[in-house]
């Protein structure tokens, strides 16, 4: 349907762009992770990192087509349950960096979705003050076909 469609786009939420740029970018090893203890911050920094090598490999796989895809930092969320299932410590810490760092009810989403000037923009990761944030090193197309890869096989 989407790539039917005059004009779609696909949205990932992602995170703050430090954390995005400062997270080791590797690929999970789902074997080492059914049998080591689980560690939630481990887990949703390559969750986060395999987003942005989501956007990355359907970006290639989307250019001959009217779908765009990108990431964004949605800015600090006030009545988001993020951080709920971890220790009062990671919650607080949490709350601190998001008001700290990141624009409260930020406009982002609605931006990419709708902004006329975005329509062949894609790839791309945005903070939440509608920039462009350059990505690191880290994050490469060999990663991100890799990732694609891996994922194709379950």
């Amino acid at each position: 349907m989407l790539k039917h469609s005059d004009q779609a786009r696909i949205l990932l939420v992602g995170a703050l762009p430090f954390v995005i740029n400062h997270a080791k970018v590797s690929l999970p090893d789902f074997d080492a992770q059914a049998t080591s203890k689980y560690n939630a911050m481990t887990v949703t920094a390559q969750a986060t990192a395999a987003r942005v090598l989501l956007t990355l490999a359907l970006s290639e796989r989307l250019t001959a087509t009217n779908v765009t895809i990108n990431i964004f930092h949605p800015g600090y969320v006030p009545d988001s349950n993020f951080g709920a299932g971890g220790s009062w410590v990671s919650r607080l810490a949490g709350r601190i960096l998001g008001e700290s760092f990141s624009r409260k009810n930020s406009p982002i989403g609605a931006w990419l979705a709708t902004a006329p000037e975005l329509t062949h923009t894609s790839g791309h990761f945005y903070d939440d003050r509608l920039r462009q944030v350059p990505l690191s090193k880290q994050y490469t197309r060999s990663k991100a076909n890799d990732l694609w890869r891996l994922s194709s096989q379950y």
